[in-house]
């Protein structure tokens, strides 16, 4: 599963915005982040993977570009999901426990890793 979140594609647009008046120069940018997560009704793992790649990629650009291991993100779209399901809970909380419903169906997907949860924490 930690791999997956690794080598999965997700399509999204990640934005920095920067402050420019002159009060806000030591100001860390935002990152607003965008997103149509897709997949069948039923794949609730498939969109959470989808959420948590984009969100990985993020902290990516946010180092390397920004030297920053933090800073505000905004993260909107369409998720297709409900408060109950995975996407909600990341976005929400920023971590997904790992007494989540979504780890059962990891497990039956990627039975020899999945029994910890990858760290989706962002």
């Amino acid at each position: 599963l930690e791999k997956s979140l690794d080598t999965s594609s997700a399509v999204g647009q990640i934005v920095a915005l920067h402050p420019e008046a002159p009060a806000f120069t030591d100001a860390q940018p935002i990152f607003v982040l965008n997103a149509h997560v897709m997949g069948h009704p039923k794949d609730v793992l498939g969109r959470m993977i989808q959420v948590a790649t984009i969100l990985r990629k993020t902290k990516v650009v946010m180092m390397e570009r920004y030297g920053l291991s933090d800073a505000a993100i905004v993260f909107g779209g369409d998720f297709n999901s409900t408060s109950e399901e995975a996407c909600h809970t990341l976005l929400s909380e920023g971590k997904l426990p790992q007494s989540h419903p979504v780890w059962r169906e990891a497990h039956v997907l990627f039975p020899t890793d999945a029994a910890q949860g990858p760290d989706v924490q962002e």
